[in-house]
């Protein structure tokens, strides 16, 4: 998370956009910007689990057996500005790589209309709807009473200058969140988050007409995550801001 931030402050301060894919040492449950975190206790089964605080809004996301994934673009990019635009492009692009390796590609999609209010009463981001998340529709009447699976979400952050965006692809279930379906499960694939890195890490570029290469980490940025890492994000203090 302290990467991500700093990657947003270089995307604002020297016009560098980055794409960047990574995976979580233990399980990890990261709370939205605004949400409390008392509120945690309203998902029993993730007690156990690491916490930390998103600079982006929306829901709690249980990272385990899945991808995360996090796009810094400056704001002379075409889509910096138009937060659904940009959106949608990235899960299209998500999408389009999922459906070459299902049987019944049809089924992956994104949700085209705003979802009720309600859905933002949900504590997990895998359990609210919002215009343009990518979900597995489910063909049969589910017993479950689930129309589909949500199997992507992401959020954003602006600053002066820049805008992030960074989200999750939920591959399997975890132990720790039960009741939410991954990728491999509904769709019987055996994505990888190295296989499913290695596509879109050329994808993603492309979509949003970035030319990227590998790249290492300056001192700068490294100079910065340090100090928001010991300041914020490892800080129980500021994760209990609210």
């Amino acid at each position: 998370m302290a990467l991500d931030e700093a990657l947003l402050r270089l995307a604002a301060e020297q016009r560098i956009a980055t794409v960047r894919f990574y995976q979580w040492r233990e399980p990890t449950l990261s709370l939205g910007y605004f949400q409390k975190l008392s509120d945690r206790e309203r998902h029993p089964a993730s007690l156990s689990a690491a916490v930390v605080r998103r600079q982006s809004g929306g829901g709690a996301i249980l990272h385990d057996r899945e991808l995360t994934y996090s796009i810094s673009l400056p704001e002379n990019h075409p889509l910096a500005r138009n937060a659904q635009s940009l959106y949608n492009t990235v899960h299209e692009t998500i999408a389009t790589v999922m459906r070459r390796h299902v049987s019944f590609s049809n089924q992956i999609g994104l949700i085209a209309e705003e979802s009720p209010t309600s859905e933002d009463n949900h504590f997990l981001c895998f359990e609210r709807r919002a215009k343009g998340d990518i979900v597995y529709r489910v063909s049969a009447e589910p017993k479950n009473g689930k129309v589909n699976h949500k199997i992507v979400g992401s959020a954003q952050r602006r600053c002066r200058g820049a805008v992030l965006q960074h989200g999750s692809l939920l591959l399997e279930k975890s132990p720790l969140s039960p009741e939410l379906a991954g990728l491999n499960d509904v769709c019987g694939t055996t994505f990888s988050p190295a296989s499913l890195a290695s596509e879109l890490r050329t994808e993603i570029p492309r979509a949003l007409g970035l030319k990227c290469s590998p790249g290492k980490i300056c001192q700068e940025v490294r100079s910065r995550v340090e100090s928001w890492y010991n300041e914020k994000y490892r800080n129980p203090q500021w994760t209990a801001r609210r």
